[in-house]
């Protein structure tokens, strides 16, 4: 007789193993698209679904390094990283990398990745109210604003940023101007992705 697997029952790892799913999702939907409809312009989100979801990606790796409370790497937005891409991105007119979705693939694997070993590492160093997940740091942003996190809502913030920008992608999705791709959008939600028996991928 076949066991069915036992769904997640931890908040924070289903936030974090449905961001990577879901936005996996997207990406390779866009795999199917053209360059131009990746690149293509929109008066919304970061302007394309190239660059939501390379924003999307670089926002976990650096979300990462703060939770850890260690030295930022470079942002992937402007500088494409040798270290975890042997084969250079294509460069834009303004010297910013253009990542195939195969690249962003390989960049959201990374990432998520980052996110949960800083989650691991977080919960093993403390209890539910003192250390660990209850450890409050503060950050920088590129504009000079500060703010102050606990580890657990840093880890939240950025599943919950991913979202946002996924139903950005998704609205552009519709609006690429070609039936067969508005009619496939790829599935998002929590309960989606649990009631396939919460894929990988």
């Amino acid at each position: 007789m076949t066991t069915t697997p036992a769904l997640s029952a931890d908040p924070l790892e289903i936030l974090l193993k449905h961001n990577h799913w879901s936005t996996a999702q997207l990406i390779g939907n866009c795999a199917a698209l053209s360059s131009e409809q990746f690149h293509k312009r929109f008066e919304m989100g970061l302007g394309s679904l190239h660059d939501n979801l390379t924003h999307t990606v670089g926002a976990m790796l650096r979300w990462a390094d703060r939770i850890a409370e260690r030295e930022l790497k470079p942002s992937i937005e402007a500088t494409w990283p040798a270290d975890a891409l042997h084969t250079p991105p294509v460069l834009s007119p303004e010297g910013k990398p253009r990542y195939t979705p195969q690249q962003l693939g390989t960049l959201l694997r990374l990432a998520t990745k980052a996110l949960q070993d800083v989650a691991a590492q977080a919960r093993a160093s403390g209890s539910s109210t003192t250390g660990g997940l209850a450890t409050e740091f503060t950050t920088t942003m590129v504009d000079g604003t500060t703010y102050r996190f606990t580890k657990a809502g840093a880890l939240v913030h950025v599943t919950t940023h991913g979202m946002h920008h996924r139903a950005q992608c998704l609205n552009m999705l519709r609006h690429i101007g070609d039936p067969a791709v508005a009619g496939k959008l790829p599935p998002s939600a929590v309960m989606q992705w649990q009631a396939r028996g919460e894929p990988a991928e």
